[in-house]
């Protein structure tokens, strides 16, 4: 016989509970969920803000459609309280077609040469240059 092994199945019940005594012992304790921290569209009903809508290179004016879509996701997170880490993936997530071709380019273009961005008010300024003609970024003194 393999000494050590359970033999029965009464011992092999008995081996499983303790195991399974000793896992649940040794699990960290789960946070509870915040309310209204999520930003699956599914748990978005009843939420005072409505969820975003993806981003794409449009035919109408592209100053006017790219601001429209900064101001609601601003909106959605700030009143779903997404998190400063979140929602900057958040947002990347709702680029389509041109707009995430052109951020896989500039992602690629900051992993070899330049700083990458970090949070979503990098990224509205980044997309500012590439979307309202004639942006012009002024530091904060």
């Amino acid at each position: 016989m393999n000494e050590g092994y359970p033999v029965s199945h009464e011992s092999l019940n008995n081996s499983r509970a303790a195991h399974s005594s000793k896992v649940k012992n040794t699990q960290r304790p789960r946070a509870p969920k915040a309310q209204g921290s999520t930003h699956h569209p599914s748990s978005v009903i009843g939420t005072r803000s409505s969820y975003p809508r993806p981003y794409q290179v449009v035919s109408e004016p592209l100053e006017e459609a790219f601001k429209s879509w900064v101001v609601s996701l601003d909106s959605y997170i700030a009143q779903n309280q997404v998190s400063s880490w979140e929602s900057l993936s958040f947002a990347i997530n709702l680029l389509r077609c041109e707009a995430t071709a052109w951020w896989n380019v500039e992602k690629e273009a900051r992993w070899n040469d330049e700083e990458p961005i970090y949070t979503w008010n990098e990224l509205k300024i980044i997309m500012s240059f590439k979307y309202v003609p004639g942006f012009q970024w002024e530091e904060e003194e």
